[in-house]
């Protein structure tokens, strides 16, 4: 099954919700509004598939910082374990054992 593509309206409301999320989360006490400003022109500027890109480097660093961070925590495990262990914080214990079960090891 095809997803279909967004119409123009939804692109709009996006856009608009991408623009407010990107000011939002910036802190008026370090980031000028002339730097704000500069910022969503460029976003506005990039492509969906160029935005996309920088999501999905943003989820591979975050999962990248809480490995280590397991990694650190549990010294023993193999590298399934750790896996599996960031998999379970991530996905949250109900949809673990949904979607893996019980693991052999548990």
């Amino acid at each position: 099954m095809q997803r279909s593509q967004p119409t123009p309206a939804e692109l709009l409301t996006i856009e608009a919700e991408t623009q407010h999320c990107i000011i939002e989360s910036m802190n008026e006490e370090d980031t000028s509004s002339d730097a704000q400003e500069i910022l969503v022109r460029i976003y506005q500027q990039m492509s969906p598939a160029a935005k996309a890109r920088r999501i999905l480097g943003a989820y591979q660093a975050g999962k990248i910082l809480a490995m280590a961070g397991l990694k650190d925590s549990y010294p023993q495990a193999s590298e399934k374990q750790i896996w599996h262990l960031w998999a379970r914080q991530h996905l949250g214990e109900k949809l673990f054992k949904a979607v893996y079960g019980a693991l052999p090891d548990e």
